[in-house]
């Protein structure tokens, strides 16, 4: 039935679980209502300031302890970066060991993360505008002189009396 108020306590519903997931149609099926609906409520939402300054506030929030878990996760990746090799344990006469050193692997995570963090500042300094977002790239292209091609060889005529 269209047109029909939805009860506001499902309104209040949706907008507790949208808040969260950013997803309209995920947040309709929980409460219960036609996704439709859903996205109705999501874009009134959009324009609803109070609404979105608490996105503004749990992605700042989420994103503050994504950067401490980065932060965690390089001071591990940093102090096996700096471990020595194990040494191989006894194992038997004339068996193999492999040990497989993976401090090329933390490396690339302390780099990784390093990156990551940068990108983070930059979206923050954008966003607060005390950077200029970069603007378009251009990338231009010439073509190059072709090379001499060889002509493709003629096709041969069918005989005469072939017809």
């Amino acid at each position: 039935m269209h047109g029909v108020p939805t009860d506001e306590a499902v309104v209040a519903a949706f907008r507790a679980d949208y808040l969260y997931t950013g997803n309209a149609a995920k947040s309709a099926r929980k409460v219960g209502i036609p996704e439709g609906t859903g996205r109705d409520i999501a874009r009134r939402l959009a324009d609803d300031s109070e609404f979105a300054a608490e996105r503004r506030r749990l992605r700042a929030n989420a994103l503050d302890e994504a950067e401490r878990a980065v932060m965690d996760v390089v001071r591990i990746g940093r102090k096996r970066y700096r471990d020595e090799l194990p040494e191989p344990k006894a194992v038997g006469e004339g068996a193999t060991v492999v040990i497989t050193d993976r401090r090329p692997d933390y490396g690339k995570l302390i780099i990784d993360a390093h990156k990551t963090l940068a990108q983070r500042t930059r979206f923050d300094d954008e966003r607060d505008g005390s950077v200029q977002p970069a603007g378009p790239v251009f990338i231009l292209h010439e073509a190059s002189p072709a090379e001499p091609q060889e002509s493709p060889p003629p096709v041969a005529e069918p005989p005469p009396d072939a017809a």
